[in-house]
């Protein structure tokens, strides 16, 4: 993961989920009410993370510049937590350990670059499959690369975040987040189209 404190250095992961395109929107409330049993089914789902996002940047955590309002929107209308844990300060076993919900000493993930996922703990994407849906992930960095196991559970996993390294000193290969959105709208919109995986990079079923 770098280390610099850019607003939105790596949009590293955008996983959608759906079964279908029908969003409903919940008007913003106070108050938490209890979710019943059953309620959101066949809804979709919609995951994005960010790399190096400085919280002090975003809006509903108290960023006063107005970068983030479409973040702020969500916050805003939805469930909103003031604290949250990552078990690793690195992007590829942070994500493996919020994919699985194990820790990196069971799902076998501890560092960038030189562990890989062996698909033997289910995933939110296996799940989800199992359970009817349709899932794609999107990636915008080599460090989420489909070699390295992520790519398990899911019908498309587009890691196509091209050979340029990214600008200045680092040396990091990425893509923009307007490419990886493109793409990511581009499969939500088309649910009838067949799932293409990355030549040469099979999925691995949990």
């Amino acid at each position: 993961m770098t280390r610099r404190l850019g607003l939105f250095r790596i949009p590293a992961l955008v996983v959608a989920v759906a079964i279908g395109l029908s969003c409903r929107q919940a008007p913003a409330t106070k108050t938490t009410q209890a979710i019943a049993a059953g309620a959101l089914r066949g809804a979709n789902v919609l995951l994005v993370t960010i790399d190096t996002l400085r919280t002090d940047h975003v809006g509903a955590y108290g960023g006063t510049r107005g970068l983030t309002p479409t973040i702020d929107r969500l916050a805003a209308e939805g469930l909103r937590f003031e604290t949250t844990y990552a078990h690793v300060p690195l992007t590829l076993p942070s994500h493996t350990a919020l994919l699985t919900g194990a820790y990196p000493f069971v799902n076998g993930v501890r560092d960038n670059g030189s562990f890989r996922f062996d698909g033997r703990h289910p995933t939110l994407a296996s799940t989800l499959k199992a359970a009817g849906y349709r899932t794609g992930a999107f990636v915008a960095a080599f460090v989420l690369d489909a070699r390295f196991g992520l790519n398990a559970g899911f019908d498309l996993y587009d890691d196509k975040y091209g050979s340029r390294p990214a600008g200045g000193a680092l040396s990091v290969v990425e893509r923009p987040a307007d490419k990886v959105l493109d793409a990511a709208v581009s499969w939500i919109a088309s649910p009838g189209e067949p799932a293409l995986v990355r030549v040469g990079t099979p999925l691995r079923s949990p």
